[in-house]
């Protein structure tokens, strides 16, 4: 449903098989300006979720947990602003 960019790091806490992604993460040092909004559409976990959509109780999207495919970000998609 969309992409975030992130460096993954292998912990005793999460799974091998299991990605764990915290949400809403931005890049201070980045622009304020649009289009780039700190840079929030390059690792924003939301991004890879439907978005107008509430869970049961209100606050937020419905879904959790999803499958997902992890890569090896190629030179020429990094975004360097």
């Amino acid at each position: 449903m969309g992409r975030a960019r992130y460096k993954a790091k292998l912990t005793p806490v999460v799974p091998e098989w299991m990605i764990m992604a915290a949400h809403g993460w931005w890049f201070p040092e980045k622009k304020a300006a649009e289009p780039s909004l700190y840079g929030m559409w390059e690792s924003n976990i939301n991004q890879l979720i439907p978005m107008n959509e509430q869970g049961k109780d209100g606050m937020g999207a419905p879904i959790k947990h999803s499958m997902c495919r992890v890569y090896k970000c190629r030179p020429e998609e990094v975004n360097h602003e």
